[in-house]
C-alpha cells in the first residue's frame, strides 16, 4: 500500500466536489470502451470456443465435449467477461466506475441505447437497459450467441476424421479460418467505430468509415478463402470441383442457415460442394460479425432488423450537440430527467479558526475494487488479477504499492509448419515456391520503450534476438559458432579458435528440393533485429537480415545431414547420431523437422553441412510485419534480361558480391553502381564493372551477369491470342491465394503430399512409391507482377506488386498468433542447375503464421 494522504476535515468537501467534477459523465469515453471491449470480448471467446472445438476435431477431447463448459474454455471466456465488465464500468460508471449508482454514470440515451437490449435472432438478449451494467449483460448475451451459434455451425457436423488425414486437415482449417476472419473483422470494424465516435471518420462503418475497414475485410475475407481452398481443394489447392473433398467426405450442415446479412443476401441455401461450405461460412461469419457490432454501437447506424427478425430496426439516438458538452450528465429519477446534481452544488462552510486532524484514506490502492488509473488490484483475488483485467499472462501480478501490471520485456515467436499460411517462395520460375518451413524456428526479441510502462503498453521497440527463454528445454539452443553451429556459446570465446564468431541462427538447416534438385540451406541472423511492436493490437514491424548459406543437397529424400534416433526434440539431450554433413557419426540433439516431408528426417545445428558444398552466402533482406508487404515495379526496376522490353523486380549489383537489388539506389549504397548491370566474372578485374569483355582480361573471363536471366514468369506466353501479336502475360491467381498458374503450361509433375514423398519429381506413380494416382500433374506457380503496366498498352498484363499478406492478431493474455509477411530478392548461387530451376536471381517471399507470447 502506497503511505496515506492526510486531509484536514474542512478540504473534504471541497475535494469531494472537485472528484465529482473530474469524473463527470463522458459519453465520447463510455462509447469507445463499449466498442472496443465488446470486440475484445467476442475474439476472445471465439478463440477459446474455435481451440476447443479444434481439440475435439483432433481427437484430444471427447466428441461429447460441450466446450462452453470445457475448463480451459471457459476460464478464458469467464475472464474476459469480467475484463469487460470492469473496463466499461471504469468509463462509464461516474465517480465510483459502477454502474447503476447515482454518482454522474453515463445514461444509456446519451451513448445511444434504448430501454431494451435489442435481442439476436429472437433469443433470450431483450433485458431492460438501464444502467452501464445491463449494456454490458446485453452486449455478451448477444456475442456469445453469436459465437457459440457460429463455431457450432463451423465445427459440430464434421464426420469423424484421423489427425493426420487430409479430410482433418481441411475440418480444421475451415473452423480455424472462419474464426479468424470473425475475429479480424470485428477487430477492423471496433477500430472504424471508434475512429467515427473520436469525428476522425464518417459513420457507418465500413464504409465509408475510417478508410481503412474496408480493405482489412477484404484481405480477411480473401486469407479465408485462400487458406480453406487450399487445405481442402485436392491437389490443386483450389475451389473448382477438381479433386476437392467432398463436403459429405467433410460433414456440414445439409444447408445454410437462413439469415441474411445487413444490407445484404440471405445465407439460404443447400450444401453441396467445398464451394458451398466456403460460401456458407464466409456469410454466417459476415452476419455474426455484422450483428454484434452494430449492436456494441447503436449510436452509429442503428441495429438492423436482419438481426432480429420480427422486430423493427432500430435507428441511432443522436443530437446535435457534440458529445464532448460540459453539461453534466443528469440522474434519472423515475423516468424523469432532472439537471440538479445529487450533491449539494454550493458548499456550506463554517469558518473554523483550527482544522481537525481527520485522516481521510483516498488510496484505493488494495481496496479489491479496480479503480480509475489501476490495472488490477491485489486484494481482489483472480477477479482482479492482471490475467483477468489487463489481459496478460499468468506470470505478471499486480503491483501491490500500485495497482498496476508491468509490460512485457520480450516476445518470442515460434512459426507454425502445420498451417498451410507458412510458406516459401523462392526465385522467378514458379518451380520453388510453396516451399513448407521448418519446426520450432523460435526467436527471442526484448520489448522496452513503451508508450506506457503499465497496461495498456502500446507501441513497444523491439530488439534482439537474445537467448531463448527454454532453450534445451523444449526451444532451439539458437546461439552457436559460425564455423561450428554444433558448439553453443554466450560469447566468441568458444568459437575463436576455429575463427568464428557467436550468432544468433534462425532455426535448424533448412532442406529444399525441387525440380530434381536439392539444397540445405543454414540460416544465420546478420546483426540486430529492430522494429516496433504494438502489445495490445498485436500489429507488429520489424527489420531483420539474414545471411542464408546454401549448401548443395545430399539427395532428393534427405537434403541435409539428418539427426537420427533422438528423443525429444531440443532436450538440450544429445541422443542421436548426425548421418552425414561434417560431423557425420556424432552425437545431435535434434532441433526441427518439416512434418509433411517425414523422408527429410530431423535436422540439427549440432549436424552442419560439409564446408566443401557450400555454393553461395547470400544476404537476405527478411524485414517483415503483421500487414500486406509488397514489392512493387516501378520505372526505377531493372530490366529483364530474359524478357525484353519488360522490368523485373531483381537483380544483381555490378559488383564482386553480387548483391541482390531491386534499384540502382540499393547498389550506389554498396558501392557499385548499377542493378542488373554486367561485371566481370574471374580474371584480375573479377566483380569489376564492365561494357566489354575486353575490360575483363584472363583466361575464361566474361563480361556478363552471373544466374539465370530475369524474366517476370516462366509461363508459356499466348502471343497470337486472337490475332493480337502482342505479348499477354499468363498467370492468374484462381484461388485467390495471393499465388498465380500458369493458364497456358508448362506444367510440373511431382509426387502427391500423402505420397510421402512430396519432393519428388515424378513420370509415374512408381517414382512415388507406387501408390495409385500419387504422381500428380500440376500447373506451374508464377508471381503476378507481370512486367510492368507502365508498358505499352497490350504488351503486359500483371499487378507490378508481388505481396506478402501479414496479419495482426490481438493477443490473449500475451499470447497471439500472427501471420508474419516479407518480400526480398535472391541472388543467385554457384549452381547453375540450382540458379536454373529455382529462377535465381529472382523475387522471394514467406509468410510464416505462428505463435507470439510476451513475457515478463
Amino acid at each position: 500500500m502506497r503511505p496515506p494522504i492526510r486531509i484536514a476535515a474542512g478540504g473534504v468537501l471541497a475535494l469531494l466536489l472537485c472528484a465529482a467534477s473530474a469524473a463527470h459523465a463522458e459519453p465520447t469515453r463510455c462509447k469507445a470502451t463499449i466498442v472496443r471491449n465488446a470486440a475484445k470480448f467476442l475474439q476472445s471467446t471465439a478463440t477459446a470456443l474455435a481451440n476447443c472445438e479444434r481439440d475435439i476435431v483432433l481427437g484430444r477431447l471427447p466428441s461429447s465435449t460441450d466446450c462452453r463448459s470445457e475448463p480451459r474454455a471457459a476460464t478464458t471466456i469467464a475472464k474476459a467477461a469480467d475484463r469487460m465488465r470492469a473496463k466499461i464500468a471504469g468509463a462509464c460508471g461516474g465517480v465510483d466506475q459502477t454502474c447503476g449508482t447515482p454518482d454522474g454514470d453515463d445514461a444509456p440515451g446519451a451513448i445511444g441505447w434504448g430501454a431494451v437490449c435489442p435481442n439476436f435472432e429472437n433469443g433470450a438478449c431483450s433485458m431492460t437497459i438501464a444502467h452501464c451494467g445491463d449494456v454490458v449483460d446485453c452486449l455478451q448475451c448477444i456475442e456469445g450467441a453469436a459465437v457459440d451459434q457460429a463455431a457450432s455451425l463451423f465445427y459440430d457436423g464434421f464426420t469423424p476424421s484421423a489427425a493426420s488425414s487430409d479430410v482433418n486437415r481441411c475440418q480444421r482449417e475451415i473452423g480455424r479460418s472462419a474464426i479468424a476472419f470473425m475475429r479480424s473483422k470485428a477487430q477492423a470494424l471496433a477500430n472504424c467505430w471508434t475512429s467515427v465516435n473520436l469525428g476522425r471518420a464518417t459513420a457507418p462503418c465500413p464504409v465509408p468509415g475510417d478508410g481503412k475497414a474496408a480493405n482489412a475485410i477484404a484481405k480477411a475475407e480473401a486469407r479465408k478463402l485462400a487458406n480453406i481452398c487450399h487445405a481442402c481443394g485436392g491437389g490443386d489447392g483450389r475451389c473448382d470441383g477438381v479433386g476437392d473433398l467432398t463436403a459429405a467426405a467433410i460433414g456440414f450442415a445439409p444447408s445454410c442457415p437462413a439469415v441474411t446479412v445487413p444490407g445484404g443476401a440471405s445465407c439460404a441455401g443447400g450444401i453441396a460442394t467445398l464451394q458451398d461450405i466456403v460460401d456458407c461460412v464466409d456469410c454466417v461469419a459476415e452476419f455474426k460479425v455484422d450483428c454484434a457490432d452494430r449492436a456494441a454501437a447503436p449510436w452509429g447506424a442503428g441495429y438492423p432488423g436482419e438481426c432480429n427478425l420480427g422486430m423493427p430496426a432500430t435507428t441511432p439516438t443522436r443530437t446535435s450537440t457534440p458529445a464532448t458538452t460540459p453539461t453534466r450528465t443528469p440522474t434519472p429519477t423515475g423516468g424523469a430527467v432532472t439537471a440538479t446534481p445529487t450533491r449539494t452544488a454550493t458548499p456550506t462552510r463554517t469558518p473554523t479558526p483550527t482544522p481537525t486532524s481527520t485522516v481521510i484514506i483516498i488510496d484505493p490502492c488494495g481496496n479489491g475494487v479496480v479503480d480509475g488509473g489501476e490495472d488490477c488490484d491485489p486484494a481482489g483475488g483472480a477477479a482482479t488479477s492482471c490475467q483477468a483485467v489487463s489481459n496478460t499472462s499468468a506470470a505478471f501480478t499486480c503491483n501491490a504499492s500500485t495497482c498496476q501490471c508491468a509490460c512485457p520485456t520480450k516476445v518470442t515467436f515460434a512459426g507454425d509448419p502445420n498451417d498451410p499460411v507458412s510458406i516459401l517462395d523462392t526465385g522467378w520460375t514458379g518451380i520453388s515456391h510453396r516451399a513448407p518451413i521448418i519446426s520450432n524456428g523460435q526467436v527471442t526479441l526484448t520489448l522496452g520503450g513503451c508508450a506506457s510502462m503499465s497496461r495498456p503498453c502500446g507501441v513497444c521497440s523491439v530488439s534482439g534476438p537474445i537467448e531463448n527463454p527454454n532453450a534445451n528445454a523444449g526451444q532451439i539452443a539458437s546461439r552457436r559458432c559460425t564455423d561450428d553451429t554444433s558448439i553453443q556459446c554466450a560469447n566468441n570465446t568458444p568459437c575463436t579458435a576455429g575463427g568464428g564468431t557467436c550468432q544468433f541462427f534462425f532455426g535448424a538447416p533448412l532442406p529444399l528440393a525441387a525440380g530434381g534438385v536439392t539444397t540445405c540451406v543454414v540460416n544465420q541472423f546478420n546483426g540486430a533485429i529492430s522494429g516496433t511492436a504494438n502489445i495490445e493490437t498485436g500489429d507488429a514491424v520489424t527489420t531483420a537480415n539474414l545471411t542464408a548459406r546454401v549448401y548443395n543437397g545430399i539427395a532428393i529424400d534427405n537434403p541435409c545431414p539428418r539427426c537420427v534416433g533422438d528423443g525429444a526434440f531440443n532436450d538440450g539431450t544429445a541422443g542421436g547420431t548426425c548421418d552425414g554433413g561434417a560431423r557425420a557419426g556424432l552425437a545431435c540433439d535434434a532441433n526441427g523437422d518439416i512434418p509433411s516431408r517425414s523422408d527429410f528426417g530431423r535436422t540439427s545445428l549440432d549436424c552442419p553441412p560439409a564446408a566443401a558444398g557450400i555454393i553461395a552466402t547470400l544476404p537476405i533482406d527478411l524485414s517483415n510485419k503483421t500487414d500486406v508487404v509488397a514489392k512493387t515495379l516501378t520505372t526505377s526496376s531493372p530490366n529483364c534480361t530474359g524478357a525484353a522490353g519488360n522490368k523485373c523486380l531483381c537483380d544483381t549489383c555490378n559488383n564482386t558480391a553480387a548483391t541482390p537489388c531491386s534499384t540502382n539506389a540499393d547498389c550506389v549504397a554498396v558501392g557499385a553502381t548499377q542493378c542488373g548491370g554486367r561485371r566481370c566474372l574471374g580474371g584480375t578485374n573479377n566483380g569489376a564493372p564492365c561494357t566489354t569483355a575486353t575490360q575483363c582480361p584472363g583466361m575464361g573471363t566474361a563480361c556478363a551477369r552471373p544466374g539465370e536471366p530475369t524474366r517476370p514468369a516462366a509461363c508459356l506466353d499466348n502471343t497470337a491470342a486472337n490475332g493480337n501479336p502482342n505479348r499477354v502475360f499468363e498467370c492468374v491467381d484462381g484461388n485467390a491465394d495471393g499465388e498465380g498458374e500458369c493458364t497456358n503450361g508448362p506444367t510440373d509433375q511431382n509426387c502427391s503430399l500423402a505420397s510421402g514423398h512430396a519432393q519428388r519429381g515424378c513420370l509415374g506413380d512408381g517414382d512415388c512409391g507406387g501408390g495409385g494416382g500419387s504422381c500428380q500433374v500440376f500447373p506451374r506457380g508464377c508471381f503476378l507482377t507481370g512486367g510492368g503496366t507502365f508498358q505499352p498498352a497490350g504488351t503486359m498484363d500483371g499487378t507490378n506488386s508481388l505481396l506478402a499478406v501479414g496479419m495482426a492478431d490481438a493477443p490473449t493474455n500475451d499470447v497471439s498468433q500472427p501471420t508474419l509477411g516479407a518480400v526480398f530478392c535472391v541472388g543467385p548461387t554457384g549452381s547453375s542447375s540450382i540458379n536454373n530451376v529455382a529462377g535465381l536471381p529472382g523475387p522471394g517471399r514467406v509468410t510464416i503464421r505462428g505463435s507470439a507470447s510476451g513475457a515478463p
